[in-house]
């Protein structure tokens, strides 16, 4: 019989060796031959122990400390690694030994803890999508954090059933429009917390892109144009100064003449703009965007009070599209707009 017809049997009838003493002198031979075995043999070893419950804990404490692939399987499922034993490994191996533990199943708090102090994000991204792991709270704000720097970690962090709204809040900044639709349906997020996202958000951009050159502003609203995203067109030429150009789409979407348009756009309380966006079916969260971007864009207005933005927010969510479009047709209204002017 050679070693490994061996092994597989010692280790395939633990039945047979009833006494505690029989078992450790089986373990003992176990772990002798897994020393001197190739990895092909070990791997197989470990792949025989990995959902087994009576798995001899020194034999699978061996193999969990080997080479990554023969640590896998046992890593993922093994049913006699304990807590301090996955901690052991997470701590001491490699990145590959910290993904296939991010995989368990009902992986602990405290696991889920030094996986993320890792700061490895296809391990963060692995874990966020393990949903019966139990990250904690803190692990959570980690992870946030860094996920302003990786758009991987967005969609599994907003899909995590146990994300604090307060932490969902946070996102908003800086994910995707479609995430952020997710997160405000989803979560149950003070408004005051979505507004402060929302300045957070636009101060960060407003950084990234002063000094961007013209051009390349051009082009990012040209190939949004091309895809039809006519929204997203007119936050890119805001974003990027081009406040003529963006004057110039809105009275193209909203069908009023420059001198209403104008009038639409600037005036204080932002009642009027909240009608004009309402009217083409803007979401809550572009008007939001446009509105603190509008009132940047104005010479002598350039801070915006919370309270100004919380009531323009509010008008804009009671006004109707229906209703809007009925004020927008008496605007565009050559006699409407001459009363206006």
């Amino acid at each position: 019989m050679d070693t490994a017809a061996l092994l597989e049997m010692l280790l395939s009838r633990p039945q047979a060796f009833r006494s505690e003493n029989d078992r450790r002198i089986v373990t003992q031979v176990a772990l002798d031959i897994v020393r001197d075995a190739d990895a092909a043999l070990r791997r197989r070893v470990a792949e025989t122990l990995a959902t087994r419950a009576d798995a001899p804990l020194e034999l699978v404490l061996r193999l969990v400390h080997d080479d990554a692939a023969i640590a896998r399987p046992l890593l993922r499922e093994s049913p006699v690694l304990r807590d301090a034993d996955l901690i052991e490994v997470a701590q001491h191996r490699t990145f590959r030994h910290r993904l296939a533990i991010a995989m368990r199943r009902d992986i602990s708090e405290d696991v889920c803890r030094v996986l993320v102090s890792a700061g490895e994000d296809d391990v963060a991204r692995v874990l966020l999508e393990n949903q019966s792991a139990r990250i904690p709270y803190d692990s959570m704000q980690n992870l946030v954090a860094r996920a302003s720097r990786d758009e991987r970690l967005h969609g599994p962090l907003v899909a995590r059933w146990d994300l604090d709204p307060g932490l969902a809040a946070r996102l908003l900044g800086f994910v995707s429009e479609g995430l952020r639709r997710e997160i405000l349906r989803s979560f149950a997020i003070e408004p005051a917390l979505v507004d402060a996202a929302i300045r957070k958000s636009l101060a960060a951009l407003q950084r990234e892109e002063r000094n961007a050159p013209p051009s390349a502003v051009r082009r990012m609203a040209e190939s949004l144009a091309c895809r039809g995203d006519e929204v997203g067109t007119l936050l890119a030429l805001l974003r990027g100064g081009e406040v003529c150009l963006f004057e110039a789409l809105f009275m193209r979407l909203t069908g009023l003449s420059p001198c209403v348009a104008r009038r639409v756009l600037y005036e204080a309380g932002g009642r009027a703009l909240a009608v004009a966006c309402a009217s083409i079916g803007m979401e809550k969260w572009h008007f939001a965007t446009i509105f603190l971007l509008v009132r940047q864009a104005r010479p002598d207005d350039k801070q915006v009070d919370p309270a100004e933005l919380r009531a323009a927010i509010d008008f804009f969510e009671s006004t109707g599209r229906d209703a809007a479009e009925t004020v927008m047709a008496e605007l565009r209204n050559p006699q409407a707009n001459r009363r206006a002017g």
